[in-house]
């Protein structure tokens, strides 16, 4: 099993737990990039990842993906399928 499939899958294990975007397998300076919906945005680092999450899913008090199919593909790419 790959590295990145097994961060994929540690990220939405967390996510089904109600631990919404744990940041701790992420770069100080990720990018975070909401490209659709009610409230498009985009920012870099942490805090701005962290905020810009919490506000997407705060509509949803008890969001929970639940991950259907999780699989490499190649080139390190994953495939994730949730509801």
């Amino acid at each position: 099993m790959s590295e990145n499939l097994d961060l994929v899958r540690s990220i939405y294990a967390a996510s089904e737990r109600g631990e919404h975007l744990p940041t701790g397998w992420a770069h100080p300076e990720i990018e975070f990039v909401i490209a659709d919906g009610p409230e498009p945005s985009s920012g870099t680092g942490l805090s701005h990842a962290e905020d810009a999450w919490r506000d997407f899913v705060s509509p949803w008090k008890q969001f929970r993906p639940e991950v259907e199919e999780c699989r490499e593909l190649d080139n390190g790419r994953i495939r994730l399928v949730a509801n």
